[in-house]
This record gives C-alpha cells, sequence and structure tokens, in this order.
C-alpha cells in the first residue's frame, strides 16, 4: 500500500510537469506574432521560406528573438545579418541556421575569408591560434578545389577545428576540420557536412607552429 502510493504521487508528478512544459510552450506561442510552420527541413512564414542548413554553419552571436515556431522552438535574429535572409532556431539549447531560399547559397569562396581561429579541443581550455594575415589565409583556402579532393588518409596524427570568420557575413561562421598525417607528411582539410576532404599545402601547418 505505501509503495503504491508513492508510485501514484511520482506519476502525478509526471504528468503535471509534462502538462506545465505543454502550457509553457502554448504560452511562449501566443507570445509572438510572428510564428513560423516547420514543414520537413524548411521554416515558413508567409510568403518567406528558410531552408534548414548543414551543421557546417553556424551563428557567433545572436540578437532578439523576432518569434517562434509551431512547435514552440525560438526563433531569433543573426546580430549583422538580415532577418529576411537568415533565422536561428532554437530547439532545446541546440541552434540551427536557416537561409532564405530565394538568396544564393552561401561558399566558402562567396564567405570572402578574413579570419581563421584554429582550435585544438583535444587539449584543456582549448588552445587557438588566431590567423589574420589575409595573404596566408589566401594560400590555406586556395586548395579547396575540385582537383585536390582526396580519400580519408589512413593514418590522422593532428586533428584540429578550423573556423573561418568573414566581416562581409559578421555574425556567421563555417567549421572545417584539419588533418594531418606524419607518414606521408600531407595536410588535409574537412567539410564534415559535405564529407569533401582536401589535400592542401603546409600553410596551415606552418601558421600552427
Amino acid at each position: 500500500m505505501f509503495k503504491k502510493k508513492y508510485i501514484c504521487i511520482f506519476l502525478s508528478i509526471i504528468v503535471l510537469g509534462v502538462v506545465l512544459i505543454g502550457l509553457n510552450k502554448s504560452t511562449l506561442i501566443d507570445k509572438f506574432d510572428r510564428k513560423y510552420l516547420i514543414i520537413q527541413d524548411e521554416l515558413i512564414l508567409k510568403d518567406k521560406h528558410y531552408i534548414k542548413l548543414v551543421e557546417n554553419l553556424s551563428a557567433t552571436e545572436l540578437g532578439k528573438q523576432i518569434g517562434v515556431t509551431d512547435q514552440g522552438h525560438q526563433v531569433f535574429e543573426i546580430k549583422g545579418q538580415d532577418s529576411n535572409d537568415w533565422i536561428c532556431v532554437r530547439d532545446d539549447n541546440v541552434e540551427f541556421i536557416y537561409r532564405n531560399r530565394d538568396i544564393p547559397f552561401l561558399t566558402i569562396e562567396r564567405f570572402k575569408t578574413d579570419k581563421i581561429i584554429v582550435k585544438n579541443e583535444t587539449i584543456s581550455g582549448g588552445e587557438r591560434k588566431t590567423i589574420i594575415e589575409q595573404n596566408a589565409i589566401d594560400k590555406i583556402l586556395a586548395d579547396l578545389t575540385d582537383k585536390n579532393l582526396s580519400n580519408q588518409p589512413e593514418s590522422i596524427d593532428m586533428s584540429k577545428k578550423v573556423n573561418l570568420y568573414s566581416e562581409a557575413f559578421p555574425g556567421l561562421c563555417f567549421t572545417l576540420y584539419y588533418f594531418h598525417d606524419n607518414k606521408s607528411n600531407t595536410c588535409f582539410l574537412y567539410d564534415y557536412s559535405t564529407e569533401d576532404i582536401w589535400v592542401i599545402g603546409g600553410e596551415l601547418l606552418k601558421q600552427l607552429l
């Protein structure tokens, strides 16, 4: 009898929590006039259609919340970007970038990178290297061409996160990964969204030394 009583109380708390979460989402949705519909990987607001982007593009800084989705997710401005073109959706503290389908796809070439931050995530605290010399940046990215596409390296002795930034697209960041194979003394850049991997020259390694 004692156990049944506490099991009932426990189940009641769970049900109450689910109800409160539902009420909170309903309140959040009612608070905003802008309500975006989620249909597969698109957000729709009246005549605007936004496409969910791959995970290698992220927001560096969000602006104000401008709306919600029909499922209660928060929709934010991206600082430095027009919300008619770019928005960010937060779902359980995970953020996703959406692009208006009427604007061109953003390639690394169009991004016009003017700063690279390389981070070693295997070291506590995150060792960082910032590259702002444009000539060095251009040399690093010049090798991201079809002729330099490669298979996955046989071995990886170094792996670092490479974040690209641009004053032309403030508030956005491209992420690639840098690999180095000591056996062949070869450097690679990897785009995990497309699974493209390029053999690159030694400029990035030179900047990290």
